[in-house]
């Protein structure tokens, strides 16, 4: 057994001595926790009630302050008495009251005479459990907070020590004010925080601490007959969110009208009932308690670096923080926090005393002897011991952890947590000091206008530069996919972009993964219905590397056998996958009524097991050779880039493609076995019933495909529409219920579809053709068309965020023939169609007659 480090006769007895205390814990019926210790060294007594609610309690009104709030409302009255009666009667029996809010408890005390115990009981019993909680006294005590919460936005430790919790707690209510933020405090309604009182103040949610001349059996006869009478309440139990393990250091910098600068650090620890929590005691004596404290000396006095530093711990419960907070001039902030971390490492290579360590032991428990003076530090100290660490041995135990820390458990200790992965680091400096937005900053500018130019041989070249975040993005797409290999080939473009990034003349597939993975190289290949395409994204630094692998890639693929074959295995697995999903494979059985399975769309663009089974490497490698020259290519490049040697690099490259006449696409000649206005039906081992129902639609080239297309979506679509509210919400037919198109080059086809229970499909088929049947007839709604034309300039405004979507849209667009800058007028666009466009195009295509529907219901 490890012998206490600390061992001393002088300490072990006044350990003893000072937590021999003679305590008498007992819970009434209603639940109510009741410590008694009785001290005659004085006619005095401290009656304190604390309530297990704070801050992080405030589940459904987080941020708010409603604990702060009702502390102070619990003064304002009862049905017995009024606001200034408390206070009065309070001072008339000669005693003293007040109150505090912390993020896991709130305490309320009223110290005075012994004589008078009764009445304190009888006074706080009223105030805690029967507050009135008026609408006026709520309205004035707001301002009251309000101006406490200005006063403490002035103060420059207040703000950054905020900011810091805030740095540090993702997910736990920590990092919310005990005050709560203003704008949500201010939003606090009179109903709100009765509902949070009766919900928390009951007495089986707190804990009464009598200290002082009164006899235990007395307090217990007394309390049974004030508070005992109290009912129970229905308290639940909540559990703070796990807050997510730190990686790496954090950091924020606050700036304001101040003439010195603040610094805070903090390193995350485990909480108060950990077996390091000893140590971190001690640590933060000797790092920063004190003029003798090593930072002090090192920093303060050594290196002269700061005019003031100490330590401590911030531990409410559970888990907490060891924070280290200086003060400095602007121009060695940055200097002394490079110095504490040096002064740490150091620390960490000498061993401390062991009289050093007696030395802080004996002022931490002379700290304790202070601390219960009074019978209401007493009171408060046990209220803690029983609200905060959940047993009245804690201090005994913490004390005797703390007495056999070791020189060696310090070390450990510092090792462990004072690492930079696990530090947060706050600063506070004047607003001079603000550094100028950076080009990467929020206010980098508005979107650049892509510059447009087409190579002699037909390749469409654009260029958008966007210096916002370190990156090099190059996106080329070209006609191909399913509606130019044909149904007999379905799937050999999905194989092609799987082996794009793959082998080259120049290097192997594994070459080509190891390099693009160790300098986080994103080459991946793409494809669709209409499309084939290769993109890449790089650090700038990596970017010329990168670019000639993309070369390589792109003009020089091998298709290497063993490649192909373990590539197609993947793909067969991949639609087997999908055709275990009922969903999936309604989609495909669909496809393939609809369409036929000699048409290219009545497959799927991956391909299935049939179609991708017959493919081989010659054939794909010829198709790949067919799809790709300038006439048939866009090209998009931009980010953080050069623009003169990258374009430079790229005409360079480009122009040695063939320029060729365009690639046609394959004939989609070919109609679906069943004729239009049918219902066909299904039978699988499934759960739930799969109904689509499908309209002949227009191809990817028609202009209505941009704009009016996606009004329509938006119609038919999410959880407001028309269709999802009358299916889902009234009638509870399905769980989810959409549309959506389907684009070949010259045709296409729209559909909706839902999953509903057994049985139920052809009601849900009738709501579809009801839906459908008002749009022709009345068109959308004002509320609908409002909803629709704004949701979709909102989800365009989403997808230009980043410029990989937008390099994207641009060669799609331009492939189409469209010129990629005529989405900068999309709003002007998209509000131009009218709302009978809408009307027309449903009337034109989505006419019942033409329509062919599929139910795959579950069989047996």
């Amino acid at each position: 057994m490890k012998k206490p480090a600390l061992q001393d006769p002088h300490l072990e007895g006044m350990l003893e001595d000072l937590l021999d205390e003679d305590v008498e814990r007992s819970v009434l019926d209603n639940g109510l926790v009741l410590l008694c210790k009785p001290d005659s060294s004085a006619p005095v007594v401290s009656v304190q009630c604390f309530l297990r609610t704070g801050s992080v309690h405030e589940e459904t009104l987080p941020g708010s302050g409603a604990s702060h709030y009702l502390e102070h409302m619990l003064f304002k009255g009862t049905a017995k008495r009024e606001e200034k009666e408390i206070m009065e009667e309070v001072q008339r029996l000669g005693g003293y009251s007040n109150a505090y809010t912390t993020y896991d408890h709130t305490a309320y005390h009223i110290d005075l005479p012994s004589a008078y115990v009764r009445n304190a009981v009888e006074i706080l019993d009223d105030m805690v459990f029967s507050s009135l909680l008026r609408d006026e006294d709520a309205k004035s005590e707001k301002e009251v907070i309000l101006r406490e919460i200005a006063m403490y936005e002035d103060d420059p430790y207040s703000k950054m020590g905020q900011v810091l919790l805030e740095t540090v707690f993702r997910e736990h209510p920590y990092r919310f004010p005990v005050i709560g933020y203003r704008d949500i405090f201010a939003g606090l309604t009179v109903d709100e925080l009765k509902g949070y009182y009766r919900e928390r103040y009951a007495p089986n949610n707190a804990v009464l601490v009598i200290v002082g001349d009164v006899p235990p059996h007395e307090c217990r006869a007394m309390v049974e007959e004030i508070v005992g009478i109290r009912p129970r309440g229905r308290v639940r139990t909540l559990l703070s969110p796990k807050e997510p393990p730190q990686y790496g250091a954090r950091s924020a910098s606050l700036y304001g009208e101040v003439n010195l600068s603040r610094q805070g650090i903090a390193f995350r620890i485990p909480g108060m009932e950990h077996e390091d929590a000893a140590a971190l005691r001690i640590l933060a004596d000797l790092l920063g308690q004190g003029k003798s404290s090593f930072l002090w000396r090192e920093l303060r006095e050594g290196a002269e670096l700061v005019h003031d530093i100490e330590a401590g711990l911030w531990t409410p419960s559970g888990l907490g923080l060891f924070t280290i907070y200086f003060l400095s001039e602007p121009n060695q902030r940055e200097k002394a926090l490079a110095g504490v971390f040096q002064a740490i490492e150091r620390f960490s290579r000498n061993p401390v005393a062991p009289d050093k360590l007696k030395k802080i032991f004996r002022r931490y428990c002379a700290r304790q002897i202070a601390k219960r003076k009074t019978m209401s530090a007493q009171a408060g100290a046990l209220g803690n011991a029983e609200v905060v660490w959940g047993d009245l041995e804690y201090p005994r135990a913490f004390l005797r952890a703390m007495s056999a820390v070791t020189p060696e458990d310090l070390i450990r200790t510092v090792k462990r947590y004072f690492v930079t992965e696990n530090s947060t680091e706050v600063s506070l400096n004047p607003e001079q000091l603000r550094p100028r937005q950076n080009k990467r900053g929020a206010a980098g500018g508005k979107e650049e206008r892509f510059a447009v130019e087409t190579l002699e041989n037909g390749v469409t070249l654009l260029w958008q530069a966007d210096s916002r975040l370190p990156t090099g993005v190059v996106q080329a797409l070209w006609g191909g996919g399913l509606c130019y290999e044909g149904a007999a080939q379905a799937g050999a473009s999905s194989l092609i972009a799987r082996l794009l990034a793959k082998d080259t003349k120049h290097h192997t597939a594994q070459e080509v993964e190891e390099w693009t993975e160790d300098h986080a190289v994103q080459l991946r290949g793409v494809s669709g219905q209409t499309f084939l395409g290769l993109g890449l994204e790089a650090r700038p630094h990596d970017f010329d590397q990168a670019l000639t692998l993309w070369q390589q890639s792109l003009h020089e693929p091998i298709f290497r056998e063993e490649a192909f074959q373990r590539e197609k295995t993947a793909a067969i697995a991949d639609f087997q996958e999908e055709m275990d999903d009922p969903r999936e494979y309604a989609m495909y059985r669909f496809r393939r009524h609809y369409y036929g399975e000699d048409h290219p769309l009545g497959h799927l663009a991956g391909g299935d097991d049939i179609s991708l089974q017959a493919l081989t490497p010659s054939k794909i490698r010829s198709l790949h050779q067919e799809l790709l020259m300038g006439s048939n290519l866009v090209v998009a490049v931009g980010g953080d880039l050069p623009r003169d040697k990258v374009l430079s690099r790229l005409r360079e490259d480009l122009t040695k493609l063939p320029p060729g006449k365009p690639p046609r696409a394959k004939s989609t000649a070919g109609a679906g076995t069943h004729s239009r206005g049918e219902v066909i039906v299904e039978e699988r081992p499934a759960e739930q019933e799969i109904v689509i129902l499908g309209f002949p639609f227009i191809g990817i080239r028609d202009p209505r495909a941009r704009f009016e297309v996606s009004l329509l979506n938006e119609i038919f679509n999410g959880m407001s529409s028309r269709l999802f509210d009358e299916v889902r919400n009234r009638r509870g037919l399905a769980y989810y219920v959409a549309s959506s198109e389907s684009y070949g080059i010259d045709e296409g086809s729209y559909f909706f579809y839902a999953g509903t229970a057994p049985g139920k499909g052809p009601e849900v088929l009738e709501e579809m053709h009801k839906e459908v049947e008002r749009i022709r007839t009345t068109g959308p709604t004002d509320e609908e068309w409002e909803r629709c034309r704004n949701f979709c300039l909102s989800r365009y405004a989403m997808r230009r965020q980043s410029i990989n979507q937008r390099l994207n849209s641009a060669c799609f667009s331009a492939l189409q023939g469209y010129d990629p800058n005529d989405t900068f007028a999309y709003q002007e666009r998209l509000f131009s169609v009218p709302r009978q466009a809408i009307i027309d195009m449903a009337n034109e295509f989505l006419q019942p007659a033409h329509s062919l529907g599929y139910i795959l219901k579950p069989k047996g």
